[in-house]
């Protein structure tokens, strides 16, 4: 870490920012000279509402002190005030005026120990940089206490690196300024959050967030349709989704859109107030933007096909660890033709890797046995004998269920991972992160341009916390696209070997649901079995184990109802559902029984049942461990995530319910709209499905399956919200920021040249669809606001009229675009 001593911080730390404060501005202070012997006492002072990090390492500067004087130092928070024979040592930003005077004027990864006034302020511009500064302090302390004097040039302070050198708003500092977004608007309340982050992450200035119900200040940014009156034109005549405002009004910056994606091409567009490292937004600055006309990402791509690269080879340079990747061999371990095991998807990782890397670079890289002579520069895919010769060592004990890793090792890259699936799943994770390679669907695959891609110092190691995903919607049910998007059931997708294997059903996709009448033989569809019937208990057990001989290695026995509410009502099933105070009761008992039973031949084996229509209430007894609840968001509503509305609070409560009872919770999700006739209703859940699964992890769910559109590609966007949930089955650290970047990568790859079009109809539904409620039954009609679509109709109109005239050279694309169109044609004709 980099210290620099200052003699004046105003002078040296930020010198080249005061220029950019107007006159009434306060000017940052000197630090002053503080004679440390003339103090009886120290108290170290945090923050009443600094952060846990910061408040909890405020520890080690008291440390330092009482090691320093040898005296027991006073540890407080700022509300309590101490005497004038106290030195304060100020933790962060406390509400003394010392610690306000200094960390104004820091930027987010500057921190500073030193002087100010009659005190010792130790802080950073945010709470990691303010952790630096109190090692720094720790450090140093015992030194300057020891001179008996804490002299200017004793102040130690840190700059960070940013990508501009300053900036300014109207020659103000962002960091003066205050966002403000409408007070219920969570919308602009996010689009408030990105902008904050923007000014943190790129030009390192905190600006603070509120909504338009706290007190107006002087300077404000103002998102979104506030009751400031700078922002009141909004509230009348809301822009159209893909328009934007950026307006400098006095001291305040309106920063208005009509969509989320107009906001982050507004966002985007920052970039342009940037010139020679400063960035500036000049007083009477108006840029309205009335048609966006981007295409949904800036970065050019290639698409792969089943015919190959299509164009030129869209990775100029391609080097690994200094190396050009020519260079390299691909190692693996041959384990036959005839071989049909676990690692079967190790060769299958590496032929892929070999494939891609070709696509991507024009370079055909040798497969090479393991069994040859380590060379200088290889890729190691999968387990192979360089674990087992000395020239490598991995830590394969760290590795959990499905976990895959890729490093670089030396020279060397190694991709190995956990079971059937670590290796390929590593493999294909690198394509993506690495080589800009996207698997969209099964007819959709690209790899971004680039002219230089230097591949160095990579440590990747990732597991799922679901251990079962599900996606069946046409464009994932491929054996070839699933293990790209990291699914892992067999349902309606045959994953050999090869491909990863899958978690599999007892008896196939005959045994996957509603399996009561099916498979078990326990009467006929239209109605539910007896369950508290000790025939109907013998005949489910005698027909599991039979099928269990023929295929033991199974991973699920669904024991599932069938498709009714026509649950038995006999005395002895009312009495049991009476005792467990749900219609479940007898479900449970039931499934219990049988896994307790046939669990005992079968310790690896889980029993799967719904919680579905009649069923969908908790019970008072458990599911055995080795039972799974599979909850249904049946006639529950899609629009909204789960639990935030009148809709579906009663699904959250189930949920809740259940998780309370086992640890083994999937859920059913209905992707789609499922009345016939319906099928082309656009459902514009895709944001909300974000937060959806935030709410699922927090009640410990474990595996998700969604029931999408199966028969063929969809008339709406179904394929874009089947990648994305993909995604979020995968990774529970995926940022909104990466999923809105997925959903614009998609549609432009998806959409080809059409896509601006197509860009604009989307974030148009997306506006037509806010506060609407619909479930799975819906039709245009309850799913989009039909007032607003149809003040629009024509401009709509003019949209497709663009999009269907555009030529595609892809026939895939052209296709696509079609498709959606015929959607379009749906809710013309639904709305009139």
């Amino acid at each position: 870490m980099k210290k620099i001593l200052f003699a004046v911080i105003a002078a040296i730390l930020l010198f080249t920012l005061i220029s950019c404060e107007s006159k009434d501005e306060v000017q940052n202070p000197a630090p002053t000279t503080i004679d440390l012997t003339k103090y009886e006492k120290f108290a170290v002072v945090k923050p009443e509402n600094g952060s846990d990090e910061v408040i909890s390492a405020a520890a080690k500067a008291y440390n330092a002190v009482k090691d320093a004087t040898g005296k027991e130092p006073i540890f407080c928070v700022d509300l309590k005030k101490n005497d004038e024979k106290t030195l304060e040592i100020l933790i962060g930003n406390t509400s003394r005026v010392s610690s306000g005077s200094v960390t104004r004027f820091l930027r987010t990864n500057d921190c500073y120990v030193g002087t100010c006034e009659d005190s010792i302020v130790v802080a950073g511009g945010n709470d990691e940089s303010t952790l630096r500064a109190i090692e720094l302090f720790a450090e140093a302390f015992g030194d300057i206490y020891e001179k008996g004097v804490f002299a200017p040039d004793d102040c130690i302070s840190v700059e960070g690196e940013y990508a501009v050198q300053s900036a300014d708003i109207g020659g103000i500092r962002p960091d003066r300024y205050t966002i403000v977004y409408p007070a219920g608007d969570e919308n602009c309340e996010y689009q408030a959050i990105l902008l904050s982050k923007r000014f943190s992450e790129k030009y390192g200035y905190c600006v603070p967030v509120i909504d338009d119900g706290a007190e107006a200040v002087k300077y404000e940014i103002l998102v979104g349709a506030t009751s400031r009156k700078e922002s009141e034109y909004l509230a009348d005549d809301p822009l159209p989704v893909y328009c934007y405002d950026i307006k400098l009004k006095g001291t305040r910056l309106v920063f208005a859109s009509g969509s989320l994606w107009a906001f982050e091409t507004a966002l985007d567009d920052l970039n342009g107030f940037v010139k020679d490292g400063v960035f500036s937004i000049s007083k009477g600055t108006d840029v309205s933007v009335t048609d966006a006309s981007v295409k949904a990402s800036e970065q050019d791509f290639v698409y792969i096909t089943t015919k190959g690269r299509q164009g030129d080879v869209p990775v100029k340079k391609l080097t690994l660890c200094g190396a050009d990747i020519a260079e390299y061999v691909i190692v693996y371990h041959d384990y036959g033709k005839d071989y049909t095991g676990p690692f079967e998807s190790e060769t299958f990782a590496a032929k892929e890797l070999q494939t891609y890397i070709e696509y991507a670079s024009g370079i055909r890289l040798p497969l090479v046995k393991d069994t040859e002579a380590p060379a200088k520069r290889e890729i190691i895919v999968g387990t192979t004998t360089r674990e087992t010769d000395g020239t490598l060592t991995l830590d394969r004990a760290k590795f959990g269920r499905e976990g895959l890793y890729y490093a670089t090792h030396g020279e060397r890259l190694v991709f190995a991972g956990e079971g059937e699936r670590g290796t390929l799943y590593a493999v294909y994770d690198f394509l993506e992160e690495y080589l800009g390679c996207r698997f969209f669907s099964s007819d959709c695959e690209i790899i971004f341009d680039a002219e230089t891609i230097d591949l160095k110092n990579i440590d990747v190691y990732e597991e799922s916390d679901l251990e079962y995903r599900d996606n069946d919607t046409f464009s994932v049910l491929s054996a070839r696209t699933a293990p790209k998007v990291k699914l892992n059931s067999q349902f309606r997708r045959q994953l050999d070997a090869a491909h990863g294997g899958c978690i599999t059903f007892l008896n196939g996709n005959e045994g996957f649901t509603h399996t009561m009448s099916r498979y078990l033989s326990l009467g006929p569809e239209n109605r539910q079995p007896c369950l508290t019937s000790e025939t109907t208990y013998t005949t489910a057990v005698a027909q599991i184990r039979k099928y269990l001989e023929s295929d033991p290695n199974a991973d699920i026995v669904s024991i599932v109802q069938n498709d009714n509410n026509n649950y038995c009502t006999c005395a002895e099933c009312a009495h049991v559902n009476r005792e467990e105070g749900s219609n479940a009761g007898t479900l449970i008992r039931f499934v219990n029984r049988i896994a307790e039973e046939v669990g005992k031949d079968y310790p690896n084996v889980k029993f799967l049942t719904l919680a579905y229509m009649y069923s969908s209430d908790p019970t008072k007894t458990a599911p055995a461990p080795n039972v799974i609840i599979e909850l249904c968001n049946f006639e529950d509503c899609l629009a909204n995530p789960v639990g935030t509305c009148s809709g579906n609070e009663k699904f959250l409560k189930r949920l809740q319910g259940w998780h309370a009872l086992t640890d083994n919770v999937y859920i059913w999700y209905y992707g789609c709209a499922f009345w016939i006739g319906n099928e082309d209703t656009p459902f514009m859940n895709v944001d909300a499905v974000y937060d959806e699964f935030k709410i699922y992890r927090e009640n410990g769910v474990k595996g998700v399956f969604i029931e999408g559109r199966t028969e063929q590609f969809g008339h709406e966007f179904g394929e874009l919200r089947a990648y994305l949930i993909s995604k979020l089955m995968w990774d529970k650290d995926f940022t909104r920021e990466e999923y809105n970047k997925a959903a614009r990568e998609f549609i432009c790859a998806y959409y080809g040249p059409a896509s601006g079009m197509v860009q604009k109809y989307y974030d148009f539904l997306n506006a037509a669809a806010k506060g609407c409620h619909y479930d799975l039954w819906a039709g245009p009609e309850s799913a989009l606001n039909v007032d607003f679509y149809k003040r629009y109709s024509d401009e709509i109109a003019s949209w497709w009229d663009t999009a269907m005239a555009i030529e595609h050279e892809n026939r895939d694309t052209e296709r696509h675009v079609k498709d959606l169109y015929k959607g379009y044609q749906f809710v013309q004709k639904s709305i009139g």
